[in-house]
Parts: C-alpha cells; sequence; structure tokens
C-alpha cells in the first residue's frame, strides 16, 4: 500500500484515508475481510468517497490509475460526493467548514 492510509473509528463509524483510488480500495477490502470474519456488515449504500486535494502533484500514472479505479464495496460502487457529515461535523471536498457553519 503506498503512502498515507489511515483507519479512523468511532462507535459504528469508520473513516478510510488514502492517497490514491487504489490505496482506498486495499483498505475497504480490508474492511470487508475483516467484516465477513466477525460478522460485521458494511453497507455499500451508506458508504461515501470525498476527494481532497485534487491538485496535488502526483505521476501521469498514478492518475491513470485513480481515473480506471473505480472503488467498490461487497460488489457495489461507492458514491463519490462533495460533502458529507462525520460525527455531526460537515465535511467538504474544498476543506471548508463554511456549509458546517452556515448550518
Amino acid at each position: 500500500m503506498k503512502g498515507l492510509c489511515v483507519i479512523i473509528q468511532y462507535a459504528d463509524d469508520v473513516t478510510l484515508i488514502a492517497e490514491t483510488a487504489s490505496g482506498l480500495q486495499q483498505q475497504i477490502d480490508l474492511c470487508a475481510e475483516y467484516g465477513k470474519k466477525y460478522g460485521i456488515q458494511f453497507n455499500p449504500f451508506k458508504t461515501m468517497i470525498i476527494i481532497f486535494n485534487k491538485d496535488i502533484e502526483r505521476t501521469p500514472q498514478e492518475i491513470l490509475d485513480d481515473q480506471l479505479k473505480i472503488n467498490t464495496l461487497n460488489g457495489e460502487p461507492i458514491e463519490v460526493v462533495k460533502s458529507f457529515k462525520v460525527l455531526g461535523q460537515i465535511i467538504t471536498n474544498d476543506d471548508q467548514d463554511c456549509e458546517h457553519i452556515t448550518k
């Protein structure tokens, strides 16, 4: 797994952080394997991906790999969103708190 990989858990919420789509998929697959082993079912329809820092420098191959990668959970594609709420905080892909503060 290349680069940053982080798993944050709180109650029944899990947040995965990765530098690439393929790194994220590896983490998703590990969680799914763990779930099967211990009877935990992750719902792909309650799972979201948010992409930060689209402007960071990456190699042409990394960009191509991410563009071709569709992240899935249990065979279902995972929705890519611009914002979502985690533990009451609205997170946005532009890393601004405006939406949360306004609400």
